[in-house]
């Protein structure tokens, strides 16, 4: 079993003032969570296989191409999935969805 624990610390963001990141990575499989001054875990991003997430969140994805990383984001207690995709022809992309499948795109170089 590989573990691996990579702190990176203290971003300053205005919402929530000095915030700390910590990265990890166990068997292969990264978690980040974002920790304000005051100790609260305001974030969570942990990789998952596809089998994993919703149905309709798999499949919206792999409507866009070959999913290649997929990761589930808790933020105030609300779930959404990011997925990187390498489509078909093209650049990967980095999509964000609701369980329900909602989504938002960015290009990835």
């Amino acid at each position: 079993m590989t573990r691996k624990l990579l702190v990176v610390v203290v971003a300053m963001i205005p919402a929530f003032g000095a915030a700390y990141e910590f990265e990890s990575l166990v068997n292969g499989r990264t978690r980040d969570l974002m920790i304000d001054s005051a100790g609260k875990v305001y974030l969570v991003e942990e990789q998952l296989d596809a089998d994993k997430a919703p149905p309709s969140v798999r499949s919206a994805l792999e409507a866009k191409g070959a999913i290649v990383v997929l990761e589930s984001v808790l933020e105030n207690g609300k779930t959404s999935y990011e997925g990187q995709v390498k489509p078909r022809r093209g650049r990967n992309s980095l999509w964000s969805l609701t369980r329900t499948a909602s989504r938002s795109r960015s290009n990835l170089g």
